[in-house]
């Protein structure tokens, strides 16, 4: 072959061989970009730890705001701390790859001290999630988004998916929604309806009715729960109630209450029985065995109820637990503006136990008492109309009463005690989340359980990642180069 078309054929080659390494080159860029902001990606742990849920993602899908996240931490220094920081960095991708308008972004504070003189107390590792539109902006420290074991305080579980989504709908809600949690007369606490209702970026803020006014509090309340109180309320207590209610004449307001367990509240069912509502001193007791369930052990009835409204999405297989409830009763359905009616019941079978069954020893006959269904929870709504004519709404004030549950050996028998609101096949939680957001116009629901980092994983460390990186980056190219070259050389000798 002469050396014109040995020159020809190895310029050929070369060529060849350039054009298949830039390709290969451009392929990876692409590829990375597209990784990177699509999230194409594969979660092989066996709980899906790395990754996000459906839900979690058709809600980040219909996120309109400019939201940015910020991590106050290099990238580097914030996933090589451990394990744990790594999975909630993947979990912040997922969350940026999921919409186009979420962005992600790492503020060292020690190169950047004047970015945290914008907050108070913050600290590395911090996630901020903040929006353009709205201008609100929520801080997220280490113990919102691990669960820490009070042992060893080291993370038992991963709450970074729910922490994040909860606080991106915070950010971007339009109008936020402020709830009271009042206190001043022994209400018990709640902590899993205090968790169920920040984790749907409700805004609590604990209030002591003796002493507050209502009224000139801010932000301005919307609603105002009562869990159980011990004692009756004070005239001037019930006074504050009744004034937020009105409103000025605007309503607009819901109180939810769920009444004492076997106090004696007069100045409190003087309210109640303006709205059309009365806790009676009796037990709903349900006889028919099909919906109840008896745990001697623990000196439990568990019962069985009957939601008549905000079901939505709730579980066939599921059902509404609780102890032993007060009767509530309805006064009247209707009067001029007050409306009423049963939310939740009994199931077929059950019976009226009066207080004195319990309490004195009274003899009681459940084959020979009326069986039926009987409320435990009742809506009263007080309206009016807003506007002229064909343009006028309506515009209404809401008391929900709960019957209070037999005290028990684990506290207040109510569907909304801790036991019930965290049982894996109840429909608990998912009744009062329904009933505020039906109330507060809220459409998202987040029940993001938190993810365990006890279960084995098929995962790889930095050092795994960076070696794959220098493979198909840097040995995978020079290996096509060499390749190149000596066909090159070898057709040039021939």
């Amino acid at each position: 072959m002469s050396i014109k078309k040995k020159l020809k054929h190895g310029s050929l080659s070369v060529l060849l061989t350039a054009v298949f390494i830039a390709a290969i080159i451009a392929i990876n860029l692409i590829g990375g970009l597209v990784f990177e902001r699509l999230d194409i990606t594969a979660d092989l742990t066996t709980n899906r730890i790395f990754s996000i849920g459906d839900d979690t993602r058709e809600f980040l899908s219909t996120i309109t705001d400019d939201v940015t996240i910020t991590v106050t931490s290099r990238e580097n220094d914030f996933a090589a701390t451990h394990d744990y920081f790594n999975q909630t960095n993947e979990i912040l991708k997922r969350f940026a790859g999921a919409s186009s308008n979420i962005s992600l972004r790492y503020i060292d504070l020690m190169t950047n001290p004047d970015f945290a003189a914008n907050f108070d107390n913050l600290d590395a590792f911090c996630l901020i999630v903040e929006s353009a539109n709205t201008e609100r902006r929520k801080v997220l420290r280490i113990e919102d988004y691990l669960e820490l074991s009070p042992m060893v305080r080291a993370p038992d579980f991963t709450m970074a998916e729910n922490a994040l989504a909860s606080a991106v709908l915070s950010v971007t809600e339009e109008r936020p929604v402020h709830v009271g949690i009042i206190t001043g007369h022994g209400e018990s606490k709640n902590p899993q309806i205090e968790m169920l209702l920040s984790k749907n970026a409700y805004n609590l803020h604990e209030i002591n009715l003796m002493t507050t006014n209502l009224m000139t509090f801010e932000p301005q309340l919307d609603f105002i729960i009562i869990n159980s109180p011990t004692a009756d309320y004070t005239a001037d207590s019930v006074a504050k109630l009744n004034t937020w209610l009105d409103n000025d004449g605007k309503f607009g307001k819901t109180l939810i209450l769920t009444s004492a367990v076997s106090a004696n509240t007069p100045r409190l069912d003087a309210l109640l029985a303006d709205w059309g509502i009365e806790v009676e001193r009796s037990y709903v007791m349900q006889t028919n065995p099909q919906h109840a369930a008896q745990i001697e052990q623990a000196n439990l009835f568990i019962q069985y109820y009957k939601a008549h409204d905000y079901d939505k999405d709730f579980n066939a297989d599921y059902k509404l637990y609780g102890e032993l409830m007060r009767h509530v009763k309805q006064l009247f359905e209707a009067r001029t503006n007050i409306t009423t009616r049963p939310i939740l019941t009994s199931n077929d079978g059950a019976v009226v136990l009066p207080f004195s069954v319990l309490l004195e020893g009274s003899d009681f006959n459940p084959e020979s008492a009326a069986k039926g269904e009987f409320n435990v929870g009742v809506h009263s709504r007080k309206t009016r109309f807003e506007g002229e004519s064909f343009d006028a709404y309506e515009v209404s004030s809401n008391l929900i009463v709960f019957g209070g549950g037999r005290d028990t050996s684990i506290g207040n028998g109510d569907i909304f005690h801790n036991f019930y609101l965290t049982m894996q096949n109840s429909n608990n939680a998912e009744f009062f989340i329904n009933m505020m957001n039906a109330i507060a116009g809220k459409d998202v629901i987040l029940s993001i359980l938190p993810k365990s980092f006890m279960i084995p994983a098929f995962e790889i460390n930095n050092s795994q990642s960076q070696l794959i990186a220098i493979v198909f980056i840097l040995v995978l190219p020079l290996a096509v180069i060499t390749l190149g070259v000596i066909i090159w050389i070898k057709r040039i000798r021939k």
